[in-house]
């Protein structure tokens, strides 16, 4: 739920800034700042989560220690 949310913002974003010529003009917003930020602490959730994740699929098949996060997705 959080990645989705994160995701919705980052096209909210990029659909806010495509529409926009100036860009300095969006920077200056500080709404968004707060926004991003917002989203990256999400996205650090989320990765630990994920990491949580496959870490117990490593511990109930040992022969995944021997692949990497991005194979084992």
């Amino acid at each position: 739920m959080k990645f989705k949310a994160v995701d919705e913002m980052w096209r909210l974003t990029m659909t806010y800034v495509t529409n926009r010529s100036k860009m300095v003009r969006i920077t200056e917003d500080r709404n968004y700042l707060q926004s991003l930020k917002e989203c990256n602490s999400n996205l650090e959730v989320v990765q630990r989560g994920l990491n949580a994740y496959l870490e117990s699929k490593r511990l109930s098949f040992p022969r995944f220690f021997f692949l990497s996060s991005e194979q084992l997705l």
